[in-house]
């Protein structure tokens, strides 16, 4: 363990392996490490810790395991329990998303948006008000694409729900995003990007950045990511008590572990809706809003 700490640059990887060292200096083996399968392990962590752009969950264990199933039939519980415990910020995602945040990818990331956005690509200057009903990126047009800063839009909304999103109509100045929950590294960073763009250009009004979304625990956190990672002037949108209310009729009991866990999140913006379905302990999906 010591060798392989010498080895790492990632902090949440370094974390997990002086845990390790702790329990191994109490003369204890830690369960991760008893088993045959440890130096395969150390193997898995040092190419995380290496990779710059995300890669196919296949490729990946093919390439630095040997074996293209190696890594989810043998390796892939462990890691994701080490990055719930030891990385910021992913222990409310499900496995893929945790994933994807390794850079790890079960199936291609394509994030989906609709508005009058410019990106230039390849030389070529694309006004996305050529496709009224939406336009999908793939990792590929993330990466290579840039944002200009001839850009008319003045109002980003992030959805949570393919539905919702799919129903929202185009609009002249408005960029609507479908979220899926939590953005990927290489949707986060075009979008930090586009952020950076409409700031640089909006020196008077400034762009306003909504985001909508399911009102219970998970919504509440995916809010708190975009806020924190991406658009850090993000304000709700249809997350509301006057929403709730207006929708309870469509409400579904919160899971207990979920309620425990909003009774100690704390989000400004969002108290007054957290502190309404904490009482009535009631949680609305964002799909009901099209009924």
């Amino acid at each position: 363990v010591d060798r392989q700490l010498a080895l790492i640059q990632s902090q949440w990887i370094r974390s997990y392996y002086q845990s390790l060292l702790q329990i191994l200096d109490k003369g204890d083996v830690p369960k991760a490490l008893d088993t045959p399968k440890r130096e395969l392990l150390f193997t898995c962590f040092k190419a995380i810790d290496c990779l710059r752009e995300p890669v196919y969950k296949r490729i990946f264990s093919k390439k630095y395991l040997g074996n293209s199933k190696a890594f989810e039939n043998h390796l892939q519980s462990k890691i994701l329990s080490a990055a719930r415990v030891y990385l910021d910020t992913v222990n409310d995602m499900d496995d893929c998303q945790v994933l994807d945040q390794l850079l790890i990818n079960g199936y291609a990331q394509e994030l989906a948006v609709k508005g009058n956005l410019v990106i230039e690509l390849e030389g070529n200057k694309i006004n996305l008000s050529l496709f009224p009903c939406g336009f999908v990126f793939n990792n590929q047009t993330l990466r290579k694409a840039s944002i200009p800063p001839e850009q008319s839009v003045t109002k980003v909304i992030t959805v949570e729900n393919k539905a919702n999103y799919e129903s929202m109509p185009y609009e002249e100045g408005t960029l609507i995003i479908y979220s899926h929950g939590y953005f990927s590294p290489d949707e986060r960073a075009f979008l930090i990007h586009l952020e950076r763009v409409l700031s640089s250009i909006r020196t008077s009004c400034g762009t306003t950045y909504l985001h909508t979304g399911d009102l219970d625990y998970g919504g509440v956190k995916i809010f708190q990511y975009i806020k924190k990672r991406i658009f850090p002037n993000l304000q709700p949108y249809l997350m509301d008590t006057q929403t709730h209310e207006q929708y309870k009729a469509y409400g579904e009991p919160i899971e207990t572990s979920k309620l425990e866990k909003l009774q100690r999140t704390t989000e400004p913006l969002l108290q007054p809706l957290i502190d309404k379905i904490c009482a009535e302990k009631q949680v609305i999906e964002q799909e009901s809003f099209l009924f």
